[in-house]
């Protein structure tokens, strides 16, 4: 009888707790940033800490020492294709973003692992890629961000603003014209003689990219 009323008084107090629930701000909220380049697309998902008058680089963030690169869960980066990082094929995935910060350069990680709460748990035999990078004076910004800049219709660079630092952590090439023709044969394969656009297409994109001619 004495577990009953115990399990009873549990229960009640685990109903009493949820109904107290409250949805309040998070001192780190949480980003989603989406971006497509050529025909790839590149999802960042991080949390955003604040400056709040601290001291960020060598102080709450250590030089030295692997970081999260944001606050909350890992940082993750997802390439719906196969990409190039510094000529480096890394195939289509989710991976998390680790850095080690100094006063000098930034050690960039990418690994498979992306359910981390942080660095701890992190293995470098799932380490996809490393590299270094250097950190660049920048104007204030209270909020870190991180997001796709300097792009081109087959690149861009993922870059870290916070504070008075920004970070090119790095720079990424797609295949646009692989998928493209892809699509393109694909298209004309399925398409009815009476649907002049979409040769009408392929041959413009052809032209405009210099790309198979003959085709085109």
């Amino acid at each position: 009888m004495k577990k009953i009323k115990t399990a009873l008084i549990s229960g009640l107090l685990l109903c009493v707790s949820l109904s107290y629930a409250q949805d309040l701000p998070k001192p780190s909220p949480s980003a989603n940033y989406e971006q497509r380049v050529g025909l790839t697309d590149i999802t960042l998902k991080y949390a955003r800490p604040g400056v709040k008058d601290r001291v960020i680089w060598g102080d709450l963030v250590p030089y030295d020492e692997m970081w999260r690169t944001g606050a909350n869960k890992a940082t993750s980066v997802t390439f719906s294709d196969e990409v190039k990082i510094n000529g480096k094929a890394v195939p289509a995935g989710e991976y998390s973003i680790f850095t080690i910060p100094t006063a000098a350069d930034w050690t960039v990680i990418l690994n498979k692992n992306t359910e981390l709460w942080g660095t701890s748990g992190y293995k470098e035999e799932e380490d996809v890629h490393r590299l270094t990078v250097k950190p660049m004076a920048a104007p204030m910004r209270e909020r870190m961000s991180i997001t796709v800049e300097n792009m081109t219709a087959n690149s861009g660079e993922v870059v870290l603003h916070w504070e008075k630092l920004a970070v090119g952590l790095f720079t990424f090439e797609v295949d646009v014209d692989a998928k493209a023709l892809a699509n393109i044969e694909k298209a004309i394969a399925e398409a009815k003689p009476d649907e002049w656009r979409v040769y009408t297409n392929a041959a413009v994109y052809c032209i405009d990219n210099n790309i198979h001619l003959d085709k085109g």
